[in-house]
Formats: structure tokens, sequence, C-alpha cells
């Protein structure tokens, strides 16, 4: 597969190069329209907000997602109410490298990679304020960083869970100039009459969209603010009374939300111009040796209890690190405090589910087959319990994502008695 992103580096800071595609319009009300793009991400919907706008009854709000990755381009469906199909196929999630027709309602569309590549602003120093990264993709998210810090608007901030939103939240602003504070409101910590009156005040005290008014309000987890509470932000929004400027991080999928109708599309408008996305540390493991550093200067300042050796930082890097930077402070925490061996570190993790923990070395412990089979319940029955949780117990819709058939998803189910009225 060829690569749709390439990064060439340097003596001085990288650069990096997107492929461009064209999508094209072949049939339907829209028939002609076009868009030639290199951007990280575009979207394709009915919704003036989107890169590609089909003014299509057939077509949902937010439809269909292109990301531009390393290993080609990322197609994503958004829930649509009428799918995103090519041929016989109804697409979920693919990755494509070469044209391809595809179906969004009553239009058709053609999909071509092109030959040009266009080159990506990249900023020039390793961090941004407290925010370490020198790697083409952090690079890129902090010249975003920037402007975004230097405007008045709302900003929402996308990325995985321990990808380091609200640090990037606190950068931003003290960056902006605002002279009041920066107050945090967890929207998914508290029930829905304790959450209104934290957030809109009662008769005995203000709220904190009142009290941050002269400086910003970050709205943690937004994707699980409580529908009514999402009208009356909105209200409050558009009023006349001074509010706060609005951050805003998720780790959902939120343009999902918008079209499964979780979510309020007006609110989700008001709260930003785009998202800006986090990427994940496994995309930029070349940050590892900077980050920990970082990291442990902050839990260790002497450095006397630890050396992080290059051998260590390699095998560090051979991490996936599915919790992000909250997993890596948390392992340089064990190493620091107990002076672990990295392996040791590893091979101590326990798996934990509804069902019971063990750890690595317990499982090193069995025959392989038993092992083997231990490990692939334990993935099987987080992830199966994920998806449910994910689609909201709608069998039809997990196997569409999964990919799974849906004969054998309602076998996984059963198995391990995840099947739900």
């Amino acid at each position: 597969m060829s690569n749709s992103t390439r990064v060439i580096m340097t003596d001085g800071p990288p650069r990096m190069f997107r492929k461009a595609f064209r999508l094209d319009v072949i049939d339907g009300p829209l028939r002609g329209l076009g868009l030639t793009s290199a951007k990280e991400s575009t979207t394709v919907g009915s919704a003036e907000w989107n890169d590609l706008v089909l003014d299509d009854p057939s077509v949902s709000r937010h439809h269909l997602r292109i990301k531009i990755t390393a290993d080609g381009f990322l197609l994503t469906d958004l829930d649509s109410t009428n799918g995103t199909t090519s041929g016989n196929f109804r697409l979920g999630r693919v990755l494509i490298d070469g044209p391809a027709e595809l179906t969004l309602g009553d239009s058709r569309l053609r999909f071509a990679p092109q030959g040009d590549e266009e080159e990506v602003a990249l900023r020039k120093e390793k961090g941004w304020g407290e925010l370490v990264g020198q790697s083409a993709p952090m690079r890129e998210l902090f010249d975003q960083l920037e402007l975004l810090a230097t405007s008045d608007r709302p900003a929402l901030i996308e990325g995985e869970s321990g990808s380091g939103k609200s640090a990037i939240a606190k950068e931003v602003h003290r960056r902006s100039g605002r002279g009041g504070p920066l107050l945090t409101f967890d929207c998914g910590a508290r029930g829905a009459d304790l959450a209104e009156s934290e957030l809109f005040g009662d008769e005995h005290q203000p709220g904190v969209l009142k009290l941050a008014a002269n400086g910003s309000l970050l709205l943690e987890d937004v994707e699980k603010l409580q529908s009514a509470l999402q009208d009356k932000l909105l209200d409050a929004i558009k009023g006349e009374n001074a509010t706060p400027r609005l951050i805003s991080t998720t780790s959902a999928d939120i343009l999902r939300a918008v079209n499964r109708g979780t979510f309020s599309a007006p609110l989700f408008y008001a709260l930003c111009d785009a998202p800006i996305s986090v990427p994940p540390l496994r995309e930029r493991k070349e940050d590892l040796p900077a980050l920990i550093d970082h990291l442990v200067d902050e839990l260790d300042a002497t450095r006397e209890s630890l050396a992080i050796s290059e051998s260590t930082i390699l095998r560090l890097q051979g991490h996936s690190w599915p919790g992000n930077l909250h997993e890596l402070r948390e392992a340089l925490e064990r190493l620091v405090a107990h002076s672990a061996d990295v392996d040791e570190l590893f091979r101590s993790t326990t798996l934990t589910d509804a069902h019971g923990t063990f750890s690595f070395v317990e499982l090193e412990q069995l025959p392989f087959r038993e092992a083997k089979t231990q490990l692939l319940d334990y993935f099987e029955r987080r992830y199966l319990s994920e998806l449910l949780n994910r689609c909201e117990n709608n069998v039809t819709r997990a196997a569409r994502e999964s990919g799974i058939d849906r004969v054998h998803l309602y076998r996984l189910l059963k198995k391990h008695e995840l099947r739900k009225a």
C-alpha cells in the first residue's frame, strides 16, 4: 500500500507531505460538484459545516469522513441513516489507496487519489508551552493550537482518553490573554439536578458558567452532557449575557453522536468551527524520549532514583500505549518509585474486567493452550462489552461497525453471556 503521508527527516524540523485526493459527484442532485483535498480530515454530508456539502435529503448531516493516514485513505461512515456503499459492500470503516465509487443515499461519488502532494505547515519549535512533541503530527497540532489560542473562538479538542486534551486546553487558555480563570466542568460526573446547579447556578450561588465569564470554561467529556442541559447551554451561549470562552474535550466520535441525535447539532456548531484532533501516543513514538525526560523530571527532580537507558526507551517505544500519556506517566511513576526493571513493569501488568483479574505473570505459569485461551477470552469479553456499549446494545449496528458476521457475533455474545435484553 502506498503511503498517503510522507515525512522527511532533516537536520532541522521534519517536513511532512500529504497526497491529495479528488472527490466528484457523478450521479444525484449535485452531479458535477467536487473537491480536491489534502486535509488530514475531510467530511461529506448535508450540513453546511462539511467540506463537501451535498444538499440531498437522502444524505445524513455528517455522512462520511475521509482521513489521510500514513497507510492510506481511511473512509468512515458516520452512522449515517442510509449508509455508504461501494458496489455490493456497505462500508463502516475501510482503508483504501486506490480509486473507488461510493454511494451516499441517492448520490454517487468517485473517489480518486491524486499524484500531487501538498506540504503541511509544521511548527519549528519542539514544543508548545508545557506541551512536549517534536514529531510531525505534534508540530502540525501546535501550529493549529497557536492560531486557536490567539482567537477568542470556542474550541473542541478530540482525542483518545489520556492523550493530553486537558493539558492542551490549559495552554490554550494561558495563551489566550483572558484575565479570568480557567474553570473545569466534568459533563459526565454527576446527576442531572446537581450538574444543572453547578453549571448554571441557583438562588444560593452562581454556576461555573458565570464564575468563568471573564476567563475560560473547560467542558470535559462534553458528549456526556444531558440533553436538557445541552439545550440550556445553547440558549446561554446565544444570550446577551457575558459567557466565558468555551473549550470542550471529547474522547468520543462526536459527529456520530450528532447523527444519532444524542448530541445537539446546533450546540456542536456553537462549540467549534472544526474539531482539533490530538494524535495518540502510538502515532508519535519518536516523542517518547523527550516525553520520558519531561515526566521523569516532574516525578524525580533529583534524577537519583532512576536513569532511563537507551535500551529501556527502545523497549518502551515497542509498547502500543493504549492509555496514552496517562499510561506512560503511571508506568514511569512505578519505575521511579520502585526502580523497577522495564520487563518486570509490563510483565506485572494486570488485566481486569467484570469477570475477574489476572496478570501476565500468572499466565506465563500456565500451559500455552490454556494461557492463550484465557487471554483470548479476556480480549473477546472486553472488546464485545465496549462494542455493545458504544452501539447502544444494537447488535446489527455492532456487527456492521466491527466487521463481525452477525450470526457469529450472536454466538460470541452468548458464549460470554453478554447479550442484553
